[in-house]
């Protein structure tokens, strides 16, 4: 079953499908995901499918040709999974506390490993300054 142009589909649509079918037939792994989000050259029946067949294909054609950015990495937190994991065992080890409970029981870990990761990425110029910031506090 083609796609024939029976008369009711515009006759873009076939212009731009058939455009790709080559494409979308010698990649297996295209071919499948189409398939598999109903989005096949078949199925295929309006201008605003056509064009997203169309810009689907061109994205995975620019991915081919590495000429997609690269995604963005996670940001390290600093935070140790493994202390994170021993805190949570250390505080709820019986798994009797509630997520309110554990979050409250967590929270002056969170705070001292987080507080210790800001302070490694602060820079001298990021510190509060003016009376309010000296150690003594504004002047009296």
């Amino acid at each position: 079953m083609g796609l024939e142009h029976d008369g009711g589909i515009d006759p873009k649509v076939f212009e731009i499908v058939g455009g790709y079918r080559t494409f979308i037939n010698e990649r297996p792994a295209l071919l499948s995901l189409l398939y598999d989000i109903n989005m096949l050259p078949e199925q295929t029946v309006s201008m605003q499918g056509a064009i997203r067949l169309a810009a689907f294909c061109e994205v995975w054609k620019k991915g081919e040709d590495g000429e997609l950015a690269d995604a963005a990495k996670p940001q390290k937190t600093g935070l140790d999974v493994d202390a994170l994991a021993q805190e949570i065992r250390r505080v709820d080890g019986n798994h009797s506390l509630g997520a309110g409970a554990l979050a409250e029981a967590l929270m002056p870990f969170l705070q001292k490993a987080t507080s210790s990761t800001e302070e490694t990425r602060r820079s001298p110029c990021s510190r509060p300054y003016g009376p309010a910031a000296s150690p003594a506090g504004p002047a009296a």
